[in-house]
């Protein structure tokens, strides 16, 4: 399909309007440069791995599972082929009745949990302490912040910690003494709860 003809059939597609041509032209010249391809899924259990770390750690195994291997034909060319190839092997997994468990051999697998579900893990806590005033909602918040400084702080993950810390900080209100409530004082506990973490895992 020429540049052309792909603004031709784009037309209209804006309530009705025509999106600028400009937009259309550099939409056309990316996609032509990274083109979408359509690949088999040609990954089987019995692929031999190479004896590595992580295979001692056990992460080939795990990883496996979403990831494909490195190959001629197996590589994923964009993050949407990668997201897209997840979602169809999480699918094809769920669709399958035996379950399977992966025990971790070492707690570096840990590190990389955290790196993934940190932000996640961020707003989950923010989020309902922020709008909440109920106890309960405060209680586990404030633990999930706490668990979550303690975990970085051991796992060395510097910028990570730094987010939770500084989040918190946010609800402790010590910068608006006048509308300090319960909540807040709450996060204050946890606040110094966590230096205590600081003087053990700085270094």
């Amino acid at each position: 399909m020429t540049a052309d003809g792909f603004i031709r059939n784009n037309r209209g597609i804006d309530d009705g309007k025509d999106l600028p041509e400009e937009y259309l032209r550099a939409l056309y010249e990316r996609i032509s440069r990274n083109e979408i391809k359509m690949k088999d899924d040609g990954l089987g259990p019995q692929q031999k791995q190479p004896a590595n770390s992580s295979r001692l750690l056990g992460l080939d195994t795990i990883l496996n599972i979403v990831v494909p291997r490195r190959g001629d034909d197996l590589y994923m060319e964009t993050s949407d082929d990668l997201i897209r190839h997840m979602q169809e092997r999480f699918k094809e997994k769920a669709r399958k009745s035996e379950s399977v468990y992966y025990a971790a051999s070492d707690v570096v697998i840990l590190r990389f949990m955290v790196e993934v579900c940190w932000a996640p893990m961020l707003a989950a806590f923010s989020v309902p302490l922020d709008q909440s005033d109920d106890a309960v909602i405060t209680t586990l918040c404030l633990e999930g912040f706490h668990h979550a400084i303690h975990v970085t702080s051991v796992m060395s993950l510097k910028t990570h910690r730094d987010a939770f810390v500084t989040s918190l900080a946010k609800f402790t209100s010590l910068h608006s003494p006048a509308d300090i409530k319960q909540k807040n004082i709450e996060a204050i506990k946890v606040g110094i709860l966590s230096l205590n973490l600081f003087s053990l895992f700085s270094g």
